[in-house]
């Protein structure tokens, strides 16, 4: 990290190249870990714990203030009065050129999408009303609003909701999509007047949010780390640029695809070895395709055959249909094969189903000699299982050309 390697860059040249580190993602949380603060102070500046909209006295964290601070402060008077986890060192503090202070990037995910809007401002909505006009007429009043918001006609861009707000669990993009219907859609293109009305809208948010502590929802004021960062969120958006590049969802999407899914599909018990076999076969898998697909093996995601200069022309082994039949989830109904025959008025249901089973038997058994099975009525086999019936079955069928 401070002696210069070649490198080939993006556009074709080779440069002398000094790597450091980038801006580190993650949820408050881990923020504070990361920065060895006590929680509930802010990352970024040194607002105290009680009062996160104090500006008087309120200086950025830096590395050398941090520093400074431990050197002189006893770890008492560090906890109380700076936020400051005295006894542990960030892990970046030997690194050149990278101090974790300016690092920390914004986190949409859980500061705006899940933190300010689902778990600030859509409960107190709802705890307003509840103060406001009491828990009957507030049940309605949510009953109109989730009216109105599955009412939102389809448009591009925008996702539906027909049951309204009212789902168990919130996924961030079930958040994102509900933040369209209920604020004004946000400008994609980032600019200064952009920030410049990002600002003005902050201050009208904090300058308007004084009426949930009025009214009795938030009396004990608004110290929240997460609506306090959205201060610093325009310094930032200049210093690493647009903030969906540096979402948590990232990783949370990521974290779906090598913990959660590997365990769904393991059996529960000391799944961490089979977890990890499931990613190493996956990986496999993904480089076998990219192989193939260098080797322009692969059309549609399927593998074609090698041609061979020796290929007769013949056919090729294997099956020649590939079929799916998916039935309803359902069943109408359970009933005996004399049952099925005189509901479908075929009197010779029964023999054609023992000739059908007798077919099948035949076909599953390579052992078998078809020109010396003998179809006559005492060896077909019979139809003694309920058979059931479903209302409705969709067959799929591919055809390799």
């Amino acid at each position: 990290m401070t002696t210069p390697e070649v490198a080939r860059c993006p556009d074709g040249h080779y440069r002398r190249v000094i790597y450091g580190l980038g801006p580190y993602i993650a949820d408050y949380p881990k923020q504070a870990l990361l920065l060895c603060i006590v929680q509930g102070w802010c990352p970024k500046c040194t607002a105290p714990q009680f009062d996160l909209n104090q500006t008087e006295g309120v200086t950025r964290r830096c590395q050398d203030h941090t520093e400074l601070l431990v050197h002189e402060l006893e770890l008492g008077v560090l906890w109380d009065g700076w936020g400051i986890v005295g006894d542990i060192v960030p892990f970046t503090n030997d690194f050149p050129r990278a101090d974790i202070n300016e690092l920390i990037s914004p986190d949409l995910l859980h500061q705006v999408i899940k933190g300010t809007f689902k778990d600030h401002l859509v409960a107190w909505v709802e705890q307003y009303l509840v103060l406001k006009h009491g828990r009957k007429q507030a049940d309605e009043i949510l009953d109109d609003i989730n009216r109105r918001v599955a009412l939102v006609a389809s448009f591009s861009g925008l996702r539906r909701f027909p049951e309204g707000q009212g789902f168990k669990q919130w996924t961030g993009d079930d958040s994102k999509a509900l933040m369209k219907v209920w604020l004004p859609a946000i400008e994609d293109v980032i600019d200064t007047l952009s920030l410049r009305g990002l600002e003005e809208a902050l201050s009208r948010f904090h300058r308007y949010r004084v009426v949930f502590e009025k009214c009795g929802v938030r009396t004990e004021g608004f110290n929240l780390p997460q609506q306090h960062f959205l201060k610093h969120y325009p310094t930032l958006i200049r210093t690493f640029g647009a903030p969906n590049g540096l979402c948590s969802s990232i990783t949370e999407s990521k974290h779906i695809k090598a913990v959660k899914q590997p365990w769904q599909r393991s059996n529960r018990y000391k799944a961490l070895g089979q977890m990890l076999l499931t990613n190493e076969q996956l990986d496999k898998i993904a480089a076998c395709r990219a192989k193939f697909a260098s080797r322009r093996m692969l059309a549609d995601g399927l593998i074609l055959a090698q041609e061979d200069d020796d290929d007769d022309g013949g056919d090729v082994i294997g099956p020649s249909i590939l079929a799916e039949v998916a039935l309803a989830k359902v069943p109408t109904a359970v009933v005996t094969a004399d049952e099925l025959a005189h509901f479908l008025d075929e009197p010779d249901l029964i023999d054609r189903l023992r000739s059908f089973a007798a077919d099948q038997t035949r076909a599953s058994d390579s052992n078998s000699d078809v020109s010396l099975v003998d179809d006559s009525d005492n060896q077909l086999p019979e139809i003694d299982d309920l058979i059931t019936l479903y209302p409705s079955a969709v067959a799929t069928y591919f055809a390799p050309q």
